[in-house]
């Protein structure tokens, strides 16, 4: 589990892990982000995770079983926080 901060370019949230059996990411800040499976992630490409609305953590969430890959993130400008945790 952990935070990355996720800047302009493809950003590396969940590292590869082949004895995963799934992961979650979750925006935890106040701009879009964008999650992929590759790092070819772009703004238009990806899946969308909402901001937050304030503190209160209601940020859009992605979970995934059975993918053992590595998960990227990418916003529009300025950087973003998300949390991710795996099992």
């Amino acid at each position: 589990f952990g935070r990355v901060n996720v800047g302009t370019t493809p950003t590396l949230i969940v590292p590869e892990n082949l004895t995963r059996i799934s992961a979650v990411v979750q925006n935890v800040d106040e701009q879009q982000l964008v999650i992929g499976f590759g790092s070819n992630v772009a703004m238009n490409t990806g899946v969308y995770l909402a901001p937050i609305s304030g503190s209160s953590g209601d940020g859009g969430v992605f979970s995934v079983s059975a993918y053992l890959g590595p998960i990227y993130g990418i916003v529009a400008s300025g950087d973003a926080m998300c949390a991710w945790m795996e099992i």
